[in-house]
C-alpha cells in the first residue's frame, strides 16, 4: 500500500509474483533465467499499458514499481522522475 496526497492506494499481492520478487534471490519467486525474468515482465506490461499509467494509480504503482526495474530502489527512483514526487520509504 501507497499513500500519497492523504489517499491510499492498494497495489500488488503477496500472493503473485512480480518483477522485483523474480530478480532477488531471497524470494520464493526468484527467476535464476534472465530471459524468463524479462519475457514474464514484457507480457505484464503489455497485458496493462493501457490501464492510465499517466497518472498516479493502484495501476501505476504496480507498473512502475513493481514491473519495472529489477530492484525496488531502481524502481522507486524511476516513479519519482516520471511523477515528480519523492517517495519516503
Amino acid at each position: 500500500m501507497a499513500r500519497l496526497g492523504g489517499k491510499s492506494y492498494k497495489f500488488g499481492d503477496k500472493n503473485y509474483r512480480d518483477f522485483i520478487l523474480m530478480n532477488s534471490k531471497k524470494s520464493k519467486y526468484y527467476e535464476p533465467l534472465s530471459k524468463e525474468r524479462e519475457r514474464i515482465k514484457n507480457n505484464y506490461r503489455r497485458r496493462h499499458r493501457g490501464d492510465g499509467l499517466d497518472k498516479i494509480s493502484s495501476g501505476s504503482l504496480s507498473y512502475y514499481l513493481l514491473w519495472n526495474e529489477p530492484t525496488l530502489k531502481e524502481s522507486i527512483s524511476d516513479f519519482e522522475k516520471r511523477f515528480k514526487i519523492k517517495i519516503i520509504t
